[in-house]
């Protein structure tokens, strides 16, 4: 029994710190990105576009050529990279 309130007593005190501490909430540009419905519209159209322009292009070039993309952001989405950063910053 005695363990038992020991071990009851450190949960409690361990788990204090954690639940006073209230969450930051997330800066804007996180917030849009990783909850609007709007940017992921905005990124639909934008490589909708984008490939219009491409097979375009394409259609008039007789010699091989390559499309060069800055992957952050564009084509590879860090938001839960950002998520962590900014949990860890607010603590």
């Amino acid at each position: 029994m005695q363990k038992a309130t020991l071990l009851t007593g450190l949960l409690i005190l361990l788990a204090s710190p954690l639940s006073a501490q209230k969450a930051k909430p997330l800066p804007n540009d996180l917030k849009w990105m990783t909850q609007s419905i709007e940017y992921a519209a905005v990124c639909v159209q934008t490589y909708r576009a984008a490939w219009r322009a491409v097979k375009a292009s394409a259609a008039k070039e007789s010699r091989n050529w390559v499309v060069v993309l800055d992957v952050d952001e564009t084509v590879l989405d860090n938001s839960p990279y950002a998520l962590e950063r900014t949990a860890l910053d607010s603590g």
